[in-house]
């Protein structure tokens, strides 16, 4: 075992060393596919062509690979804030994108690299083999990591499809090759996603697929995004974490609240109720995160979800759980209260979870981007009262927020709240009917109040708190701030709002 290990350490160093040098890697021998891979040099040159005319965008994530990827129309909007350059060829398989691949990459600076192949094994007399397919991928590895020694490369694995599904256990072969061929290299890494394509008798899922039963519908590729963008996300972390900052901008972090001020949001407690709280059922929190999308320190979900993780069973009577992306409505059944921050959607799936949790009395917090509506936001915003429409149809601002909570003054959840001034961002101009709401906060844009706290309940007893403030991480570090969110998660769930008093100073940033 000693031996293995070290000869895999030895072999991955090696490997990186030739290929981060600047030793070309050697092209397989392809003769035996030299026919149907001349039959692709016309798609190639379109590529070529391509690239003569679209200047690549800076910082991309380089695209390459068959159909899945030509066909992706919106891969700009779905990997963003990533910048893509896709260079995608219908019927691509390995053998000749190891051919083409100098011609195709060469052109091109990157900071990750997306490589998906489909049609290697399709259940005809040409399949190739997994030892083949393994080789041919590695040497485009081998090549994208030599053009870019820093960019990490993705290998997707080969999604099971309804119209292969006669091949699924062929194609797994080829799957475990390519990962076992990832493996072997630092900085590459492969993608495990058909489990999500499966139904539970094992067969392919038809829903996520065109009418031809092979190419992903719009429902398939947000599905297939959302995979990418994770593990963009996850990699693209793990590569440059040793220069990642905490925050943004280290000298524009602001000076947090004082802890005299967080007593006097803290007075008037009535510790008896909150003990009988506490003693009562326990508050089911589930926290709701999704993949990274905006610099250090901003829209930082997973960190969040890391941290309030822990920080919410601090307090005694409380169970916490999490969902990536969105509850299932199984999750849904088993929380009190959901808390949303990620950048947010609205569709008949997402309504099909929340309506029924609405109905019977849950509550909803949302921070941030999650009132995102992306399309839509007009039925998100009769759920939780406003809501944005995209990047492109609201108002924003980062910089200093005076926020005025006079108008929330007889709510329970601003408390003791007169006025705050934190440095984040603001949303308005927003979808919805402001006049359902409880306004708890009001912050001065376009020269009028605009909304940025505020509370809604249902006829159903459903209840929802809503911060548009949680852009920068340093936020969610203010006890001020903190304590406002805190109440909102209980008051939501119907619970005394101070039960998390004890837990608002913890790890909390403090003024001297």
């Amino acid at each position: 075992m000693t031996f293995r290990s070290s000869f895999g350490i030895c072999f991955a160093i090696l490997t990186t060393c030739a290929v981060a040098c600047g030793e070309a890697p050697r092209l397989p021998d392809l003769s035996k596919y030299a026919k149907s891979i001349a039959g692709w040099e016309d798609e190639v040159s379109r590529l070529e062509a391509k690239d003569a005319v679209n200047p690549d965008p800076e910082d991309a994530v380089l695209l390459i690979g068959s159909s899945s990827i030509r066909l992706w129309k919106t891969a700009a909007e779905d990997l963003a804030p990533y910048p893509v350059i896709e260079r995608g060829y219908g019927g691509a398989s390995f053998a000749d994108l190891a051919h083409y691949a100098e011609r195709i990459v060469s052109p091109h600076r990157y900071r990750a690299a997306v490589v998906f192949c489909a049609n290697d094994v399709t259940g005809g007399a040409g399949d190739r083999s997994p030892e083949e397919v393994a080789e041919w991928f590695g040497y485009v590895a081998d090549v994208l990591r030599r053009h870019e020694p820093d960019a990490p490369v993705i290998c997707c694995d080969v999604r099971p499809t309804p119209s292969r599904h006669h091949v699924w256990d062929k194609t797994k072969a080829v799957n475990a090759a390519l990962k076992a061929e990832c493996d072997k290299r630092a900085g590459v890494y492969y993608l495990d996603t058909a489990d999500e394509y499966l139904l539970d008798n094992g067969d392919a899922r038809s829903d996520v697929y065109r009418a031809d039963r092979l190419h992903l519908n719009d429902a398939g590729y947000e599905l297939w995004s959302s995979q990418i963008k994770a593990e963009l996300d996850r990699v693209l972390g793990e590569e440059s974490s040793a220069k990642m900052p905490v925050y943004s901008d280290e000298d524009a972090i602001p000076e947090p609240a004082s802890e005299d001020a967080v007593e006097a949001l803290h007075s008037g407690t009535n510790q008896s109720k909150v003990e009988a709280d506490r003693a009562g059922k326990p508050l089911r929190v589930l926290l709701v995160a999704g993949p990274k999308d905006h610099d250090a320190g901003e829209h930082d979900y997973p960190s969040w979800l890391d941290v309030w993780s822990q920080l919410l069973p601090r307090s005694p009577g409380v169970e916490v759980d999490s969902a990536w992306e969105f509850p299932t409505a199984e999750q849904a059944d088993g929380a009190d209260v959901m808390v949303f921050y990620q950048r947010g959607r609205w569709d008949d799936e997402r309504a099909a979870v929340i309506d029924p949790f609405l109905d019977r009395g849950g509550g909803l917090v949302y921070i941030h981007w999650a009132v995102d509506g992306r399309g839509g936001e007009q039925a998100m915003a009769e759920r939780i009262g406003l809501s944005a429409k995209g990047g492109g149809g609201i108002k924003y601002r980062h910089g200093e927020l005076d926020l005025d909570f006079t108008p929330g003054a007889g709510h329970p959840v601003a408390r003791n709240l007169h006025r705050a001034r934190w440095t984040d961002e603001s949303y308005w101009a927003l979808t919805g009917d402001p006049s359902r709401l409880t306004l708890l906060g009001a912050g001065v844009e376009d020269g009028a109040p605009q909304p940025l706290f505020w509370t809604m309940e249902h006829a159903s007893g459903g209840r929802v708190f809503v911060s548009i403030p949680g852009h920068y991480m340093w936020t969610f570090d203010d006890p001020v701030y903190r304590t406002l969110l805190l109440r909102g998660v209980a008051w939501a769930g119907h619970r005394n709002v101070d039960r998390f008093n004890e837990v608002a100073m913890l790890g909390a940033r403090v003024a001297e």
